[in-house]
């Protein structure tokens, strides 16, 4: 099930390799009140990875922000996520991305914060695949919709963090 689906809940779709991760089901309180978001900063301070134009653009990329992207799978699930944090706001925003399919979730210190969440597509160079345009429809980030998401953050966040590419 791709990460669109698991967030709309439909079809399964993907595969791929990368650092296998498990993927957990986590509830508000599991999160709630836990101090990630230091130890994240650290970690991105750690993996920096420039993004492209377009999801830089798409995050709404500004001087001073803090950019990750790291590979993963989980279920034959091929995920790249990116990430992107504001020290000084502590809000973070996340966009994992399956094949040509993206969730995009914007949240304040990971908590029940949520205030963004987008559904779409991205469009990729033929030649080297990297992202050139993102094309996105706006959800209502509900709260079985950001726990569905979060889950596959945190689920990714406990194995570990591989390293960044």
């Amino acid at each position: 099930m791709c990460i669109r689906d698991r967030i709309d809940g439909g079809r399964s779709l993907g595969s791929g390799t990368g650092a296998e991760i498990a993927f957990q089901t986590f509830e508000e309180e599991d999160y709630e009140g836990r101090n990630i978001v230091d130890p994240l900063i650290q970690w991105m301070k750690d993996n920096p990875h420039a993004h492209e134009y377009a999801v830089q653009a798409f995050l709404g990329f500004e001087s001073g922000d803090l950019t990750s992207r790291v590979r993963f799978s989980t279920g034959g699930r091929l995920l790249d996520m990116y990430l992107q944090i504001t020290e000084k706001t502590r809000e973070l925003s996340i966009l994992i991305v399956e094949g040509d399919d993206f969730t995009y979730l914007v949240d304040e210190g990971i908590s029940r914060r949520s205030h963004r969440l987008a559904v779409g597509r991205v469009e990729r160079d033929p030649d080297d695949r990297r992202i050139v345009n993102i094309f996105s429809t706006q959800q209502a980030p509900t709260t079985e919709k950001t726990r569905d998401f979060m889950s596959l953050f945190l689920s990714w966040w406990n194995e570990g963090k591989p390293v960044s590419r």
